[in-house]
């Protein structure tokens, strides 16, 4: 007997070795698919192929610094170099331009913007005017020691008497005005046509949220306020998934960090007043003019002057951080309709509220606005009574850069394209809440309370039951009053000058 022959193992691992019949072995090659190695570092998932062993080229993933490069290296592991200096790039920052990659990073050229240095003499009718707002005493106290501006800068204290906001008639008498104008210019029918795409509408699908802070917070001081503020911007994100939204602040730093990435994951982008290309000097004083409020903690002063900004450059819709929408559709029907949209915001006159706007961009009444506040703020000598003496401090910003000037900016050049809607569409006093909104039956409430309230005043009934609901309801938190920046008095001056 005799010992059967073995065959060698194939130094292809690919290859199989038999034993024949005449004694010989004879290679043949192993199935293709099964797995081997083909002995390169640089290649993964190796099969055998018709007898040899073959693997898939690795590749590197590319980095997400876009200057970087990665490269496979001979031991089949990755390894980041820098593009050459000088390949363009994006480094995500608006205010940049011609940005290219330098030793590895993106960086871009600051864009060198005309902006407005204001005069010693200006900031200091800022100052004071903010003064005015929340501290009598030191603000007449600052207006000895600064003498210069006493023609351009508005003192209450000036004169033996005021003028309250509620009294209408007088103020656009002294704007060579007549309050009838404004109060025919409510409407109670709407001409609403159909938009298909984004494109046809008149004002842009942007909603725009204002938050200012101070340095002077702590950033656990500064997340509490931003919520506070920003009470229902997770409820108005969700209600209008196909607009842009933009957050526009003093300074972007001051944006606590939880904030920042919430901001980042919902696609709102952030942004400053700075971002804003403003050609006109006058508006360019406006956006330094609010910053400037801002570090005084004269917010209703500093963020009224910035939505005019963000909304005569950009168009859309700005809303007070209290302010919750009921119908987004009936919204959209008058941004496909309409140049501008605004409300009246008290039961008992057309004044306009300014904590809901919309419009399309470079629109003559917000253009008129910034006009109104730049001459209330920086040419005091040529504000009326009305401007340079109200009776409460707070007053001073509704008359001056709010709901009061917006009201006469609006009967100065609105047409039929600019919608006023009646009370209770965009603003509910809180005393009236219960009673427009009872059981959800906004529309026929609304029709109640009009005819006993209102008898004389046309049913605007037909727009609710187009638009099925109030478009949205503000809570009037007045974060901007009552976050301990300004002290309530009930009158701005003792007028014992």
């Amino acid at each position: 007997q005799g010992t059967l022959k073995i065959c060698d193992t194939p130094v292809n691992f690919c290859k199989t070795s038999s034993l024949q019949k005449d004694g010989t072995c004879k290679e043949t090659n192993k199935s293709d698919g099964e797995a081997c190695n083909d002995g390169n570092p640089q290649t993964e998932n190796d099969v055998c192929v018709t007898g040899t062993c073959q693997g898939t080229l690795k590749t590197c993933d590319t980095p997400v610094n876009f200057c970087k490069t990665s490269s496979l290296q001979k031991d089949g592991t990755c390894k980041e170099a820098n593009k050459p200096d000088g390949e363009a790039c994006n480094d995500n920052d608006p205010q940049t331009e011609n940005d290219v990659c330098v030793s590895g990073s993106c960086q871009g050229t600051p864009i060198q913007t005309s902006v407005a240095i204001l005069t010693e003499n200006e900031r200091n009718q800022i100052e004071l005017f903010s003064l005015f707002n929340q501290d009598t005493n030191e603000a007449r106290a600052f207006l000895k020691k600064h003498p210069k501006i006493e023609k351009k800068a508005i003192n209450p204290c000036a004169k033996p008497y005021c003028i309250n906001d509620y009294t209408m008639d007088t103020i656009f008498m002294q704007e060579q005005l007549k309050n009838e104008d404004l109060k025919r210019k409510p409407i109670t029918k709407a001409n609403f046509k159909s938009c298909n795409e984004d494109k046809e509408f008149i004002i842009p699908k942007k909603m725009h949220h204002i938050w200012f802070t101070s340095s002077e917070y702590s950033e656990q001081e500064r997340q509490k306020k931003f919520w506070e503020h920003n009470k229902y911007l997770k409820e108005n994100l969700k209600a209008t998934p196909n607009w842009k939204h933009y957050l526009w602040t003093n300074d972007k730093t001051l944006i606590p960090e939880a904030e920042k990435n919430y901001l980042k994951d919902n696609n709102i982008e952030f942004l400053s007043l700075g971002d804003l290309k403003l050609s006109e000097e006058k508006y360019q004083k406006i956006a330094e003019a609010s910053n400037q409020f801002a570090e005084q903690k004269s917010f209703g002063l500093a963020t009224d002057l910035a939505r005019y900004l963000v909304m005569l450059e950009e168009g859309g819709v700005y809303k007070d951080g209290d302010y919750n929408f009921f119908s987004i559709s009936g919204l959209e029907k008058f941004m496909c309709s309409y140049n501008s949209l605004f409300g009246v915001e008290r039961d008992y006159d057309v004044r306009l509220g300014n904590g809901f706007l919309a419009s399309s961009a470079h629109h003559k009444v917000i253009k008129e606005a910034l006009d109104l506040s730049y001459r209330n703020i920086f040419d005091g000598d040529l504000a009326p009574e009305y401007v340079k003496s109200p009776c409460t401090n707070y007053m001073r910003t509704i008359v001056a850069t709010g709901p009061v000037m917006l009201s006469v900016a609006f009967t100065k050049h609105a047409t039929d394209k600019d919608a006023l809607l009646p009370y209770g569409y965009l603003n509910i006093l809180p005393h009236h809440d219960a009673v427009l909104t009872w059981n959800d039956l906004f529309c026929k409430n609304l029709k109640t309370w009009e005819s006993s309230h209102n008898p004389k005043k046309p049913d605007s009934s037909h727009i609710c039951e187009e638009i099925g609901d109030r478009i949205a309801t503000q809570d009037f938190t007045k974060t901007w009053q009552l976050g301990g920046e300004i002290k309530y008095d009930d009158t701005a001056c003792p007028y014992d000058l």
